[in-house]
């Protein structure tokens, strides 16, 4: 990789760390925090918002270990997982094109999601990274021809969806061992397997997280929660 190409991926990943510092919010970022907090000891407290188990999981581990530094502890997972999935991305984006364009990509993206977005960590940032990894692993998974890293993109898109439910849509990625066969007809005799791959690997990460839930008492208040976004009440004012 040239110079020029370093220099940009490195101020890629880290611009996030330069937004930390900046700016007090007291709407989404005290809300989330606050059940991040809670979570771990209190699941039950954070009520319609059990639904983001993972994102939950995640703010609550990371409080435990570095809460004591405040509000600036979860700007700082939120830099993290922004600049671990722009190394994603880079990584992923050299794989069909040359690294001076995937670093400008990735540098343009940085850019605009540190000016653009929160700077807490979030379901947003969450969904991004395991989005680019699952991208990743696929492309990986499909280009060497390697079944462990379907499985693995397809496990990264099994938890995706309990960082946030909308995250469901993600799984449309398993259509990306068709867009090969299409573009190159020979793969058309492995297609249905490497989708299969990515099944299992779907199947097996949502499996992990009702499991994880399950063993730690979670999943009564994430039922809740999830049945409680389609209570005909909510439909009828939409909060």
């Amino acid at each position: 990789m040239k110079p020029g190409s370093k220099v940009m991926l490195g101020a890629a990943v880290a611009l996030p760390w330069l937004f930390i510092w900046q700016g007090v919010d007291v709407t989404d970022q005290g809300y989330l925090l606050t059940i991040y907090r809670q979570f771990l000891h209190h699941p039950e407290s954070v009520g319609q918002a059990a639904h983001m188990w993972l994102t939950n999981l995640l703010g609550g581990l990371w409080d435990a270990a570095f809460g004591g530094l405040g509000v600036i502890a979860h700007r700082a997972q939120w830099a993290v997982c922004l600049s671990l999935g722009l190394w994603i991305a880079f990584r992923a984006v050299r794989r069909v094109t040359h690294a001076n364009a995937a670093a400008v990509a990735v540098l343009a993206t940085s850019l605009f999601v540190c000016n653009r977005r929160e700077t807490w960590f979030s379901y947003n940032v969450l969904t991004a990274l395991l989005n680019a990894g699952a991208v990743a692993f696929m492309l990986r998974g499909l280009a060497e021809k390697r079944a462990r890293f379907l499985v693995l993109s397809g496990v990264l898109l099994g938890l995706s969806p309990f960082a946030r439910l909308p995250n469901v849509l993600g799984l449309a990625l398993l259509c990306g061992p068709l867009f090969v066969a299409l573009i190159d007809p020979p793969r058309r005799a492995t297609c249905l397997r490497e989708i299969g791959l990515l099944l299992a690997g779907v199947l097996g990460g949502a499996a992990a997280a009702l499991s994880i839930m399950a063993a730690s008492g979670c999943f009564p208040v994430y039922r809740a929660s999830l049945l409680g976004l389609f209570a005909p009440e909510v439909a009828k004012t939409g909060d």
